[in-house]
């Protein structure tokens, strides 16, 4: 059976009712967003440079088409 709450903890709850961690969770989706493209690109890229053109294979396309699908 659950314990019951102590004053102390019920004040705390009452004066925190308003914190979020909405920007926390935005920041790091934004981030790894970001991060996850420019990894892609370089990729994309590094194949132009060794190929001398662009060549997608079955792996390039699949994270293209990872990266693009929402999830």
């Amino acid at each position: 059976m659950a314990a019951s709450l102590t004053k102390e903890e019920i004040a705390w709850m009452m004066t925190h009712e308003n914190d979020t961690r909405v920007p926390n969770i935005y920041a790091c989706s934004i981030i790894t967003g970001v991060a996850s493209l420019i990894v892609l690109l370089l990729r994309l890229w590094a194949r132009r440079v060794a190929h001398g053109r662009v060549m997608l294979d079955i792996s390039d396309w699949s994270l293209v088409i990872a990266w693009v699908s929402p999830t």
